[in-house]
């Protein structure tokens, strides 16, 4: 046998080999993806009717370099064709990323704005909790997190074209402005104006940073200080902000391809803070955290609830120095009212996405 065979018979050995023998290897460990979600284990050989599709899926998922080979693909459709390897971001103009699976693709492009017989039903339930907490004592505010797009609408690619003028938000905001009990709070226009000062947004990440939080968080204080007079906001005297390199690129991660992304941003720096945590549920802050229950000795008697999402996780630190007690829930609408009877706070805030919106057709609260 020539030598030029042998060789050619021992590199398909070890390619045969080798991912074997790591799958083996590494059978019990676990492993974190960026495909965000729980891999095949090894299942109990047997006789079973199932055992071959376990198996089969256990393979595919364990196999040895999977995760090497599908960076790898994922680099080369990115750096040879442009092309995002996850059908849910658009790569835009200078590399920007912006979320939008289909659902939100089709916010984006205002295909499916609100009806009206929608916008009257998002206003008779804001109207009716509103009501409702006030016959508690409490004071209600809704908070609306503006999309990536909305503020950075010059870096989506060109055959992004909107279907209509007005997004789902710019709807509701008109709307509701004839509705002056309801406390809705939209920061857009804040934002894009202080977006020519600094950053607000994460180029690779779906959120804006903490100085965009800053801004809607002002925004938010601006109308909260109107009911409650002796809060005493954070302002430029108590924060300043350091740019640095920003470590939470949601978008470059789930495309598979981080490392190929880096970005300075924006990073609140409190000059004396006095909130404390003393409880957290939280594994990742801008993935699943459930329960944060910050105080805060030296600030008003007052007590909030915020009912949120993952944009919230910056308000956090600000709002926290704010109040005696600080009460921050994630979840999705309906919120439960138990929270509320239990807790008994003075304000209770909504933080919703904008992609989110259309939540708000359905009831926002449960009875219970």
């Amino acid at each position: 046998m020539k030598i030029k065979d042998k060789l050619l018979i021992g590199v398909f050995l070890i390619i045969l080999v080798v991912p074997m023998t790591l799958m083996l290897i590494a059978k019990d460990k676990a492993k974190n993806t960026s495909e965000n979600r729980s891999l095949a284990k090894l299942p109990k050989f047997g006789l079973y009717k199932n055992f071959p599709k376990l198996f089969s899926e256990y393979v595919s998922d364990s196999f040895g370099l999977r995760d090497n080979l599908i960076s790898t693909n994922r680099w080369l459709r990115y750096k040879l064709f442009g092309v995002s390897p996850n059908k849910a971001i658009i790569i835009g103009k200078e590399n920007w990323l912006y979320y939008a699976p289909d659902s939100n693709y089709i916010d984006m492009v205002n295909a499916a704005p609100f009806s009206e017989t929608d916008l009257i039903g998002i206003k008779n339930n804001l109207e009716n909790i509103q009501k409702k907490f006030l016959s508690m004592g409490i004071t209600f505010y809704f908070l609306a997190a503006p999309n990536k797009q909305t503020i950075y609408p010059e870096y989506l690619p060109n055959y992004v074209t909107k279907v209509w003028p007005d997004s789902r938000l710019d709807q509701l905001t008109k709307y509701l402005s004839d509705f002056k009990q309801i406390k809705f709070i939209n920061p857009a226009e804040e934002l894009i104006a202080a977006k020519h000062n600094k950053s607000v947004y994460l180029k690779y990440d779906t959120h804006w940073n903490d100085y965009g939080a800053f801004v809607a968080y002002t925004k938010l204080f601006d109308n909260i200080n109107k009911d409650f007079p002796l809060l005493n906001p954070v302002n430029n005297t108590n924060v300043s902000f350091l740019e640095k390199t920003a470590t939470n690129r949601d978008l470059a991660k789930q495309m598979g391809v981080s490392g190929l992304f880096e970005e300075m941003s924006y990073f609140v720096d409190f000059k004396n803070s006095n909130a404390k945590k003393i409880f957290e549920d939280c594994p990742d802050k801008y993935i699943g955290c459930p329960l944060v229950i910050n105080e805060a000795s030296a600030a008003a008697a007052y007590k909030l609830v915020m009912f949120r999402d993952s944009f919230a996780a910056n308000l956090i630190p600000l709002i926290s120095e704010n109040f005696r007690k600080s009460y921050f829930y994630w979840g999705a609408i309906p919120y439960p009212m138990s929270i509320i009877n239990k807790e008994k706070p003075n304000i209770v805030v909504m933080e919703l996405t904008e992609r989110e919106l259309w939540r708000l057709k359905d009831k926002i609260f449960t009875d219970q």
